[in-house]
């Protein structure tokens, strides 16, 4: 069976024949692949968006094939002719390849929608598996979440705003629409995006499939423990952008550091309140620059840059607690990994988190837009060993049986055979 996989971001060991700098993410992608791989049963083709027009094309890496398609047509397929553009490459690619199934990660990027119309052309839509990431239609909703109105259509440096993103959003909704309709089978993990996908299309063909993880939170030896972790530490694995939710971590901060002065929080990713290399933030990095230094819980925040497998394992495992702050999300990896670890998660109730979490037995959920309630449950975390270590316990038993690395192959090539079956009736 041959497969081709279109991809959001270029998978790590992919990167260096583009010769850009390696990714962190689509760890998922990564993970799925490796195991593929091993069980060899069937052939994976892969196709990457690349912008540099210098560094774009096809080859093979390691027996894998791979194909480069034009990323930067993602910003401009409102256009009729940028649109027509890439389904002729995907058009090339799939004569190319003649995949029996295409595997669509996720729905949120314009090229999801060209895909569909290039296998619309060759009759093959029914061969398409749509894996679901975050889903547009509902996130643009929930994107600005807690955020002033001046601060959402307020236009930086850059001519960039809120208001603009979810502009665009909105109007990328429409086709994600389009591709969840169209879609052989659209895959989910969480009752919130199984929900979404029937809100869409209430004929979806919907099949439940998790993900597997980075290898690195699978290894022996490495678990969380109380007694070996940093007291009164929190971690957050980003903050780079408004829907995870770091205007509402910064309240919940000045109430803890009130109760524990040396209370630190790292955060994985780049500083948005650190201005450019112009001088210039974001209109949110910004606000959030002016709030941590109002609400003065400036000087407890570090940020860690861009953190490798491994690097994220070491914060992890140094943390009291893990925060996850979203306005919104569908199953975060970063969730997935901190309890694959066993390390206590206090995580905002939306999207697909209630599907991951018990709460009070392998996590602890809050009201998004409730910062007070974070930071009780910080400090109840804080306070109580004993329930922070049966968490611990829960959730990682939780985790390993969700990402059970075999049974998610097994599911997935299932899929994938149902899939080619069906579509090709």
């Amino acid at each position: 069976m041959r497969v081709l996989w279109l991809c959001n971001v270029v998978l790590p060991e992919f990167c260096d024949a583009f010769q850009i700098r390696r990714t962190v993410f689509g760890g998922w992608m990564e993970g799925l692949l490796a195991k593929l791989r091993e069980r060899d049963v069937c052939e994976i083709a892969m196709a990457f968006p690349i912008r540099d027009a210098a560094r774009r094309h096809d080859g093979v890496h390691d027996g894998i094939r791979y194909y480069a398609f034009d990323a930067s047509r993602d910003d401009m397929l409102q256009d009729d002719a940028s649109c027509g553009q890439m389904v002729a490459d995907f058009l090339r690619i799939l004569a190319d390849f003649q995949p029996d199934v295409v595997h669509i990660w996720g729905t949120e990027y314009p090229h999801a929608w060209a895909m569909l119309q290039a296998c619309r052309k060759l009759g093959m839509e029914q061969r398409i598996v749509c894996h679901l990431q975050g889903i547009l239609s509902f996130c643009q909703q929930h994107y600005a979440l807690g955020l002033p109105a001046s601060v959402v259509h307020e236009v930086d440096a850059h001519g960039n705003s809120i208001a603009r993103d979810i502009a665009a959003f909105q109007r990328q909704a429409v086709r994600e629409q389009d591709v969840v309709r169209g879609a052989g089978v659209v895959l989910g993990r969480t009752f919130w995006d199984e929900s979404c996908a029937r809100v869409l299309c209430p004929e979806v063909r919907y099949r439940f499939c998790e993900e597997i993880l980075r290898p690195e939170f699978y290894e022996a030896g490495h678990r969380w423990d109380i007694r070996a972790c940093t007291r009164h530490t929190i971690f957050l694995s980003q903050a780079g952008y408004p829907v995870k939710g770091f205007h509402f971590v910064l309240p919940a901060l000045q109430i803890l550091k009130a109760w524990y002065p040396d209370l630190r929080v790292f955060v994985g990713g780049t500083n948005p309140m650190q201005p450019d290399a112009e001088g210039h933030r974001s209109t949110y990095g910004a606000y959030l620059s002016d709030l941590a230094e109002s609400l003065g819980v400036s000087d407890c925040i570090t940020f860690l840059g861009r953190l490798s497998a491994e690097e994220m394992r070491r914060e992890y495992l140094r943390a009291h607690v893990f925060v996850s702050a979203s306005t919104i999300e569908n199953s975060p990896n970063s969730v997935a990994e901190a309890m694959m670890l066993g390390v206590p998660v206090v995580a905002s109730l939306v999207g697909g988190l209630a599907t991951l979490i018990e709460h009070g037995r392998s996590g602890l959920l809050y009201q998004a837009d409730a910062p007070y309630m974070l930071a009780a449950y910080v400090r109840k975390v804080f306070e109580d060993d004993a329930l922070a270590t049966a968490m611990s316990s829960r959730a990682q038993k939780t985790m390993h049986d969700r990402h059970d690395p075999d049974a998610i192959v097994r599911q997935v090539l299932s899929i994938y055979e149902e899939t080619s079956r069906e579509g090709s009736r």
